[in-house]
């Protein structure tokens, strides 16, 4: 490799052009090899680690995660987005006292609060949108069009959930599926039980597997 050379194309892009040498075989029976060269350019991002708003999110990250890079808490509920766990859902006055909201925070707790996953999950829009915690990764809430361009043009990824509440007195089942891409689905049932006025997971299993 010669004639290396960097460039600024931008204050956010430097470009190394540098020419290759490369050995080419004779035809068979003939002695020693022909060499000729090639031109090659690579492209080395500056602002990669840049985050604007020190959220802790990049803003690269949050471009793509649809949140304001120059903007710390991007749904202005008072939470920085690097420690919200649904940075584009505000969480709402009095949340927590809807026992439904209750349910579906324990529900999502018991099954991926505990793990160390920091996959991005998108909710789909049918669900009841709920302020979860004990995440390690955003989960974020689009309309039906931000969910099909999603699709379109990340498909594969984030990971797609949904869940739905089943009550019965102290009773409730969560319906909670999970689908990232084709043979990477599956869907749980968490059961619940309401004692002294508080929701406890009592029971949880997997209903399918693809």
């Amino acid at each position: 490799m010669e004639k290396a050379a960097l460039t600024m194309r931008d204050d956010r892009m430097l470009a190394l052009s540098y020419v290759v040498w490369k050995r080419l075989p004779k035809p068979h029976g003939q002695k020693g090899e022909d060499t000729t060269t090639e031109n090659k350019a690579c492209e080395i991002r500056l602002d990669m680690l840049r985050d604007s708003d020190n959220d802790g999110w990049t803003d690269l990250e949050e471009q793509r995660l649809d949140l304001d890079p120059a903007k710390a808490d991007t749904d202005g509920d008072g939470i920085n987005d690097g420690e919200d766990v649904c940075p584009t859902f505000a969480l709402p006055k009095d949340h927590e006292k809807d026992e439904n909201v209750q349910i579906i925070q324990k529900a999502f707790f018991a099954t991926v609060g505990l793990t160390a996953s920091h996959y991005m999950l998108i909710i789909e829009p049918k669900c009841a949108k709920v302020h979860v915690w004990g995440y390690r990764g955003p989960v974020l809430y689009p309309d039906e069009a931000q969910c099909r361009a999603w699709r379109r043009g990340r498909q594969f990824g984030p990971v797609y959930v949904s869940w739905e509440v089943k009550r019965d007195g102290d009773q409730a089942q969560v319906v909670i599926d999970d689908y990232e891409a084709p043979m990477a689905a599956g869907g749980q049932m968490v059961y619940l039980r309401k004692i002294a006025g508080m929701w406890y997971v009592v029971r949880r299993e997997i209903t399918w597997i693809s």
